[in-house]
């Protein structure tokens, strides 16, 4: 039975999966709106292409920093692993549909990055791990960022089967935000 203190929670983690990182640093950096730029998201990527490579990481690190902090605090307060999830999927949603900014928004994978480090750190270093190996093969961020996102998937059959159906929904969903990335590699 979800209560009113779940209720609020998860309220708490879409608004705060909403702070939209890379739109506000972008804009300390004097661009006015990074979605004008580039490939109109506001992640950690198109961030990079503009204001370069140091940008990347710190919108990274602020967008899986901002996860990994509201569920820290959350598993503090309470142990619910139920209600765990479901912030974790509320930080997602907010992250990819952004209260402040409409309805636009990132595409999630920092946002999950942060959530796995929460949930299980043998996941967040699998995910950091091939995510770095993938981009040195690949240099993509968006290839880089899918094949991450499927180990985790699969990673979390053989290692953390209680979270597989979390990140079974979160690969779908991410996957999804990048489907103009995937239909551009199929077409290439």
């Amino acid at each position: 039975m979800v209560t009113g203190a779940d209720l609020f929670y998860l309220i708490c983690s879409y608004v705060i999966g909403s702070v939209p990182i890379g739109f506000l640093v972008a804009r300390y950096a004097g661009v006015e709106d990074i979605r004008q730029h580039g490939s109109g998201n506001i992640g950690a990527t198109n961030v990079a292409r503009l204001l370069g490579k140091q940008y990347f990481f710190l919108v990274l690190f602020l967008d899986a920093l901002r996860a990994a902090f509201f569920l820290s605090f959350l598993h503090w307060l309470s142990r619910d692993t139920f209600l765990i999830l479901l912030c974790a999927v509320g930080l997602l949603i907010g992250n990819c549909y952004s209260v402040f900014l409409y309805g636009d928004g990132g595409k999630g994978v920092a946002t999950l990055f942060g959530i796995a480090c929460v949930l299980s750190s043998k996941l967040a270093l699998l995910f950091f791990c091939v995510w770095s190996l993938s981009i040195l093969l690949t240099r993509t961020a968006s290839l880089a960022a899918l094949i991450s996102v499927v180990s985790l998937s699969v990673g979390s059959w053989y290692m953390c089967e209680h979270l597989f159906f979390f990140l079974l929904f979160a690969m779908i969903f991410i996957m999804w935000r990048h489907y103009k990335n995937i239909q551009a590699f199929l077409t290439y």
